[in-house]
């Protein structure tokens, strides 16, 4: 049996979640926070797969996103 996994944005606490989801696909069977990997795994598509910015369409949203080195 796979599991399969969500990530949704939680108003309430303002985090991002990750998590197994129920076999509908309808609710969290357990969730942990993970804003921080998720904004990173993020940055890193950007920047490798778009060239380090550009514009993607998720879910009806458009993303401008730019990302830039802080430097040391």
């Amino acid at each position: 049996m796979s599991h399969k996994f969500g990530v949704q944005y939680s108003p309430l606490s303002e985090r991002i979640l990750v998590g197994r989801v129920n076999a509908n696909q309808t609710a969290f069977t357990s969730k942990e926070e993970h804003t921080g990997e998720v904004l990173h795994a993020v940055a890193q598509y950007v920047q490798h797969a778009l060239d380090s910015d550009g514009f993607v369409e998720v879910g009806g949203l458009r993303m401008d996103i730019k990302v830039t080195p802080v430097d040391d």
